[in-house]
């Protein structure tokens, strides 16, 4: 999917601005003036080139491709635009807790600008005509495509979070929260190749001579999946894949293009290459990497405990930047080594290198972020026929890669879920104040040794209520009590607790009160206009007051 880099770029600068690394005025206005500046960038690159001016076309036109990225990054860096949200919306659009359905309005501007990329792209790329249409719409497909898994993710989030008991102990209870994310990613990935088929503009391969031989290879191989598919792209990309990790559901997908460009025995060879990713467990090493990385990324956070947004932010892109590299180095070698398997099933390297000379038109030593070039994986092929020795020395190196990557995922599990069940009863504690029961509460915390003493002081508040069951109304009522009584703190920890309990406008009334205390920055200029009016009228007159 192509449209990954952009889609991860896009999600760090929406963790910069929720974390307020952003600089200049709140102008949501600037919207409107940087909707034309895809079209502005991608066709200067190709103005550029045109008049001669090669190098800076092609650098142009390189940047071009992240012009819509660029133009979300203005707009959320250095015109507020998350900062504009929250005022307007009463939203807290914080990544700790539960995803919020008011998100999709932050990442909204990004969604356009990509589309209005790539109807620019379609425009310098091809002339007016239906060129220039079935462009377009297979790109903004291939997009959508991209934007599926984190949509259907995002979706059953918010299913998940209009459970009010299973909200709270989802955000309260760290080994519940994972639990929950391992069985959404898990249905994602079953589910994938489904989703795909619905957005790729498949079809069965027909029967005939072509996937009979694609079957005999299955069977020479043992690989089993659930169907070969062809990919309509209007013969606008050459390519394969193998989508799915489960037998039952994967399926292997070849481009129209690659089936009316390349013979039968090529075919084969790409067939075979693809099934040469899953016999070696490709995808599994990947996302065993990932795993680990991330958690490594969290193990560093809790080490280090930075209390700055930008030593954050630093550290996860520090984190996200080694994946990044550990993730291309690998991608270009489990391509190789699928090269391999695929010349040891046909019994000759010629035929994988006669559709890459196809592909490519002429073979070049030009290595990308996944692949590298067909001269490259040609000279490979060469190389391990005339040194099996050396073959089997490359794949055992990429088996020990494989092994370090399990170790390091298994290793990182291990640890991850030794430190939640360590803070478990703490995290049913903040469970129980959420869900309003205070007794429950004050049983757990009492069991506690050495408990975290902001929790200490909460669960100490609910000792003189005597209702049951807290509400987010009682709260907020108390802390406007304490408010009353200029209990600054008192007052503060009612708000949190309110917020706890499903008041979302709660948390502004936290940050007022914990800058008034003096504990706690705002962040931009928050504005209590759409609080409750007693609060509104308050703490606007102790805002202005402090300011002064």
């Amino acid at each position: 999917m192509p449209y990954i880099p952009q889609l991860v770029l896009c999600t760090l600068i929406l963790v910069a601005g929720v974390a307020g690394w952003t600089w200049g005025p709140v102008a949501p206005w600037a919207l409107v003036l940087l909707l034309p500046l895809p079209h502005l960038i991608v066709l200067s690159g190709r103005n550029l080139g045109g008049a001669g001016s090669f190098r800076m076309g092609a650098l142009v036109t390189i940047v071009g491709r992240f012009s819509g990225v660029f133009a979300f990054a203005l707009l959320v860096l250095c015109c507020g635009w998350v900062q504009w949200l929250r005022e307007s919306l009463g939203a807290r659009l914080d990544l700790e807790g539960w995803p919020e359905a008011n998100f999709i309005w932050v990442i909204f501007p990004y969604l356009i600008f990509e589309v209005l990329n790539i109807d620019a792209q379609s425009r310098a790329s091809c002339a007016e005509g239906p060129g220039r249409l079935s462009w377009r719409s297979f790109h903004l497909r291939m997009f959508a495509s991209t934007l599926i898994p984190p949509a259907t993710y995002l979706a059953i989030a918010g299913l998940v979070g209009s459970n009010r008991w299973l909200r709270v102990q989802v955000e309260q209870v760290e080994l519940v929260g994972a639990a929950v994310f391992v069985a959404l990613i898990g249905g994602l990935a079953v589910y994938l190749p489904a989703l795909f088929k619905a957005s790729w503009r498949t079809y069965e391969l027909p029967p005939g001579r072509l996937r009979t031989g694609f079957e005999e290879i299955s069977k020479s191989v043992r690989f089993n999946s659930r169907n070969v598919l062809v990919w309509d792209t209007g013969k606008m990309m050459a390519n394969a894949a193998i989508v799915g990790l489960l037998p039952s559901r994967r399926v292997v997908i070849l481009s129209d293009a690659l089936l009316s460009d390349l013979d039968e025995d090529e075919l084969k060879a790409v067939y075979s290459h693809e099934v040469g990713h899953s016999h070696h467990h490709h995808v599994p090493v990947f996302l065993a990497w990932s795993v680990g990385v991330f958690l490594l990324a969290d193990f560093a956070l809790r080490a280090f405990d930075p209390t700055n947004a930008i030593a954050v932010l630093g550290i996860m892109v520090a984190f996200l930047g080694a994946w990044g590299l550990a993730f291309g180095w690998m991608s270009r070698r489990f391509e190789l080594q699928a090269d391999l398997f695929a010349m040891r099933v046909l019994g000759s390297g010629r035929p994988l290198v006669s559709a890459l000379e196809k592909i490519e038109g002429t073979l070049r030593d030009k290595a990308t972020w996944r692949h590298f070039g067909g001269l490259r994986r040609a000279h490979f092929l060469d190389e391990c026929t005339q040194d099996p020795a050396g073959a089997l020395r490359f794949e055992q190196k990429l088996k020990r890669v494989s092994q370090l990557g399990y170790a390091i995922c298994v290793f990182g599990l291990v640890a991850e879920l030794g430190l939640m069940a360590q803070g478990l009863p703490e995290d049913r504690t903040w469970a129980a104040l959420g869900l309003g029961d205070y007794p429950s509460a004050q049983d757990r915390v009492e069991r506690i040794t050495n408990p975290d003493p902001s929790l200490e002081r909460m669960v100490k508040r609910t000792l003189d209520v005597e209702v049951a069951v807290g509400t987010s109304a009682d709260s907020l009522a108390r802390a406007w009590s304490r408010w009353q009584e200029r209990d600054l703190k008192a007052a503060a920890d009612w708000a949190s607790m309110a917020y706890l309990q499903g008041n979302l406008r709660a948390y502004l009334i936290v940050e007022i009160l914990e800058f008034l205390e003096g504990e706690e920055p705002l962040r931009g200029s928050l504005n209590p206009a759409r609080l409750p009016s007693p609060w509104r009228v308050e703490l606007t007159g102790a805002l202005e007051a402090a300011r002064q």
